[in-house]
């Protein structure tokens, strides 16, 4: 995690959407589905915070020897757990 940096918010967010025009990306950062801020960015640079994100990610998941599941697959687990007619918990 990075340090916190006086004078400088720290934001934390468990669900974003993403949308686009022809010139920027824009993301909605949310905290269990509510709306908390909207983060502006070139495609330029969306696309390099993507590849730092996804080095990260790759780094912790070698590390740890353990994929971390995306929310879409969390969502097709839960799917597929319902489906089968199985509530059982775990």
């Amino acid at each position: 995690m990075m340090p916190h940096i006086a004078g400088i918010p720290t934001l934390y967010c468990n669900g974003f959407a993403v949308t686009g025009t022809n010139s920027d990306v824009g993301v909605l950062i949310m905290v269990d589905n509510q709306p908390l801020v909207t983060l502006h960015l070139s495609f330029t640079t969306a696309k390099t915070l993507s590849l730092g994100l996804r080095q990260s990610i790759e780094n912790l998941e070698t590390i740890t020897k353990r994929e971390i599941m995306t929310s879409l697959d969390i969502a097709e687990a839960i799917t597929r757990q319902n489906s089968s007619g199985d509530q059982s918990s775990t």
